[in-house]
Formats: structure tokens, C-alpha cells, sequence
């Protein structure tokens, strides 16, 4: 942020030096809501950027941005919903393709997924992603392999470590089982990563409760390995066939 405005600068890398280009607003005004946080993402299928935070009612809004060069130049921001929502951040299903946003209401934890055409944004409907559980830190990452996002956070009521798998179709999100991958009275602070190639996450936290040390923990993302296909499909067998003995495929 720049004074009261949400900023962004395009950095360009060579070797271990970057070079920015000049601040481009996003945003205008301090937020409504409490907390002023702004998360963002590649959108790698259409090549942009992707920046959300509270707007200045505190809803949770989004905005696409276009990188030439060292200059990026933003298009106009799109609420996720009609709420309070704080504690934003983002990650990006290639695979769907569509963003997926999440953000604190009250003691809900909300999700929803939007899709991006040009520089519009296109919403879906916002699903709760735990209740009543006035969720802390989220750390939120996509596996290619796994073509999933994890959704990792600290439930505030027992500090416990906890995730839950996402699958976007279209906008639609469908959530897996909410677990734990740590004890109460432990987490704080979660980041996550779940990049490929392996269908794996880790999950980053500190633990406030041992010396507010820092640890990973691998999680392992179940998916469809199937790679079957309308052209390595042979047919299917007019009739039971031994494994030892010959038929013929249709």
C-alpha cells in the first residue's frame, strides 16, 4: 500500500538485482474493514495478474492487472460478495481455469471460485469453509498434478492446524473432509505451497506454543491417475476373456 492507496510495481530480475517500475493504484482509500491485507497470483492461462483484498466497504473484491514491461495497468474491481471479508488471499487453478478466493466473515470462513476472461472477472457462489471457528492465517496453494487447491488454517477456537482439499468445475468449489494436521494448542501463522510436480502440499506454520519456532509438514493430495483417453481407448470385450486366453475387442 502507498499512503491510503493499494499500489502495485511491476519488478524485473537480473541476477540477484530487481528493477521496479513505477507505483500503479489499484485500490483508492484505506479499506473498511480491520485488516488492510492484499494477496495476489499469476493467472498463467491468460497471462495476468490477479490482486484481492477488502474493498473500501470491507467487502472482498478482486481486480486483474496486464504486465508490459515494468508497467502494469489494472481493470476494475469486482466484489466476491455482499460481506465483510478480511483475511483475503488467492491461489489459481490452471486446471479448471479460475481463481479461487477466500476470506474471513465474522467467525466463517468463506470460499468461492471466479473465472477470468480478458480482464472480467465472473463469480460464483461463495460456500462456507469453516463455521463458527473464527479461522486465523490461511495459507491457500494449487498442484498441478493433483489439479486440486489446499486450504490450510488455524481454527482460533482450540489453535488447532487444519486443511481442506478444494476441486473447482467451472465456479463451483466442492470441498473435501475438513482435517487436522495438528494437535490444539499448537498453530499459528499458516503459509502453505502445493506446487507439481508431485500431487503433494507443504504446510508452513509457527507454532506459538514451543517457542514460536517454524515448521513444514508434507501433505500428500489424493487424485485420479487415470490418463485414459478417447484415442488410447482399444474397445471393450463382446464377452468375459481370460487373462491367458485371446477374444475380441469391439
Amino acid at each position: 500500500a502507498g499512503g491510503e492507496n493499494g499500489t502495485a510495481r511491476v519488478a524485473s530480475s537480473t541476477g540477484t538485482s530487481f528493477t521496479f517500475g513505477t507505483a500503479t493504484v489499484f485500490r483508492a482509500t484505506t479499506p473498511g474493514g480491520t485488516s488492510d491485507c492484499v494477496a495476489g497470483i499469476a493467472d498463467t492461462t491468460n497471462n495476468k495478474i490477479i490482486l484481492v483484498f477488502p474493498q473500501t466497504n470491507g467487502y472482498p473484491a478482486s481486480i486483474i492487472g496486464t504486465v508490459t514491461g515494468t508497467a502494469v495497468a489494472f481493470d476494475t474491481i469486482v466484489a466476491a460478495a455482499s460481506e465483510k471479508g478480511e483475511r483475503v488471499n488467492v491461489t489459481y487453478d490452471a486446471s479448471a481455469p479460475a481463481a479461487l478466493q477466500v476470506w474471513q466473515n465474522g467467525t466463517d470462513a468463506k470460499i468461492i471460485a471466479f473465472s477470468i476472461s480478458g480482464t472480467t472477472q465472473t463469480y460464483g457462489t461463495a460456500i462456507t469453509l469453516s463455521a463458527g471457528s473464527d479461522v486465523g492465517e490461511y495459507g491457500i496453494g494449487y498442484n498441478s498434478t493433483a489439479e486440486r487447491s489446499v486450504v490450510a488454517y488455524q481454527d482460533n477456537s482450540d489453535t488447532s492446524g487444519r486443511y481442506r482439499i478444494a476441486t473447482i468445475s467451472g465456479t463451483t468449489v466442492t470441498l473435501g473432509a475438513e482435517t487436522a494436521f495438528f494437535p490444539a494448542n499448537a498453530v499459528n501463522d499458516c503459509l502453505l505451497a502445493a506446487s507439481g510436480p508431485d500431487p503433494e502440499a507443504m504446510i508452513v506454520y509457527r507454532d506459538a506454543y514451543a517457542g514460536d519456532d517454524s515448521y513444514g509438514i508434507m501433505l500428500s493430495i489424493g487424485y485420479d491417475a487415470s490418463n485414459m483417453t478417447s484415442s488410447n481407448l482399444l474397445g471393450i470385450a463382446s464377452a468375459a476373456i481370460l487373462d491367458t486366453a485371446t477374444g475380441t475387442i469391439n
